[in-house]
């Protein structure tokens, strides 16, 4: 009976087993060396050998004995390359169900690693989250005093909550600690996820010093149960939020103004004819309402341009309703008054909006913008609103005067140096909404593993 042949790349494996550290079987069954970085014929044990005893070969071999050299086709773990992949595709916010592409899957392979399959990286994420969450174990408990910033948003009709955290000596720098679908958020809900989120990072009640949210009742009455049993707690709502109402306010004192800036958009919006009519002076602005100072940047620019965007609308043509609606806008009696108070009155106000909103403004710099705020004639008693809103958040003025006794200097210190601002959870959820669109099939349940592991690698 004739001896059997053995195989090329059962040839090339042995030879791997045989020398580990010298020789690996690439994608193709060839037997590659590792030290010489090229493939070695291994039909015939006498070549093997005689690549072994080059010159070139034991020279590497002398110098990376004890080192295991890398390739890029060749992970060090199969666990640490699907530990990459999944956090690319998250980070990259790519769906792991491309991870089935043929064409993707096609092109690792080429490259010599072959991907995972889609449901052993979703298993993973879990490992991720947990390491994640291991990792601010680490980094909050280290004597730091931390802050939190809590706030609820309506994302495909429903309900989450996001909590962040961060280290009051690093304020904006902040860390995604919750994200939970809720049916309805009042001051028992407040009180328990904040507790939950520190629960579950083992942070100790004297180091949780500061929340940041917005001026919701509901936030307000459970920050008061949380103050007896966190008894370094301040609480301070959101001074963007607060300016940001102020322009509501500016707002809706002059319907004219906002008839005018809705009536142009509309008309212009999708009519590329229309909006060429204003190269000379630039596109009306398109203003979104939820976009903090949007409006009033709107209404400064028809206050510079009146008399330009109304010559230009009267000559627009057509009847339809749009049109009419817009020229009816711009030949109102009361709109040029309207835009003259804006203008003289506000004209700071969006300028300080985007400070305020910004993680590296300070509780002082807040302080004193909102205490100094110049609003000439202020028509609409906007600075008699803030000193009212100031008086109710009295957690900013005390942290500002050092009025509550019991308190370190060192704390205030940091304090003081802290954000005011909770702009950075609408950030998050602008982040989960992407997650989250109707046209990717996510489940919410989901929502907290994909959006830590995104938000935090950030």
């Amino acid at each position: 009976m004739p001896k059997e042949r053995v195989k090329y790349c059962t040839k090339a494996r042995l030879y791997e087993r045989e020398f580990e550290k010298e020789f690996r079987v690439n994608p193709n069954n060839e037997l590659f060396c590792i030290l010489c970085n090229t493939t070695v014929n291994c039909d015939k044990r006498f070549r093997v050998e005689k690549h072994r005893d080059g010159a070139k070969h034991q020279n590497f071999l002398s110098l990376t004995q004890y080192k295991k050299p890398s390739q890029t086709f060749l992970p060090v773990t199969k666990n640490d390359f699907k530990t990459k992949i999944v956090e690319a595709f998250i980070a990259a916010d790519i769906p792991l169900f491309k991870l089935q592409n043929a064409r993707i899957r096609g092109l690792f392979t080429d490259l010599g690693q072959p991907l995972p399959s889609e449901s052993a990286c979703r298993a993973h994420v879990d490992n991720l989250t947990q390491a994640d969450i291991e990792r601010l174990k680490q980094y909050f408990n280290k004597g730091k005093n931390i802050f939190m910033v809590f706030d609820e948003s309506n994302i495909n009709n429903t309900n989450y909550v996001n909590i962040l955290m961060g280290d009051t000596s690093v304020p904006e720098k902040t860390f995604v600690v919750k994200c939970s679908e809720v049916a309805t958020v009042n001051k028992h809900v407040v009180a328990v996820m904040l507790d939950d989120a520190l629960r579950k990072l083992e942070i100790q009640r004297e180091k949780f010093v500061l929340l940041l949210s917005d001026s919701a009742s509901y936030m307000t009455a459970g920050t008061a149960a949380l103050k007896l049993l966190y008894t370094n707690l301040f609480h301070v709502t959101c001074t963007a939020h607060l300016l940001h109402n102020c322009a509501e306010k500016v707002r809706s004192h002059f319907p004219d103004v906002d008839d005018l800036i809705a009536r142009i958009k509309a008309a212009t919006l999708k009519n590329k004819t229309r909006r060429q009519l204003f190269e000379h002076i630039g596109s009306p602005p398109q203003p979104v309402v939820t976009r903090w100072g949007s409006w009033l940047q709107a209404a400064f620019f028809y206050a510079d341009y009146f008399l330009e965007v109304k010559s230009v609308v009267n000559r627009f043509e057509g009847q339809g309703i749009l049109v009419v609606r817009a020229k009816e806008a711009v030949n109102s009696s009361s709109v040029m008054e309207s835009l003259m108070k804006i203008k003289r009155d506000y004209m700071n106000l969006p300028k300080i909006i985007e400070k305020l909103e910004s993680t590296k403004c300070t509780m002082n710099e807040a302080y004193t913008e909102l205490t100094t705020l110049d609003m000439k004639q202020d028509c609409v008693a906007i600075g008699a609103y803030i000193k009212k809103r100031l008086r109710r958040n009295g957690d900013l003025e005390a942290i500002v005067k050092m009025q509550r006794v019991g308190v370190s200097p060192s704390l205030y210190a940091e304090l003081q140096c802290c954000q005011p601002t909770s702009a950075s959870v609408e950030r998050s959820f602008s982040v989960l909404a992407r997650l989250l669109r109707k046209d990717r099939p996510f489940l919410p349940s989901n929502a907290e593993k994909y959006l830590s592991l995104h938000y935090n690698k950030l």
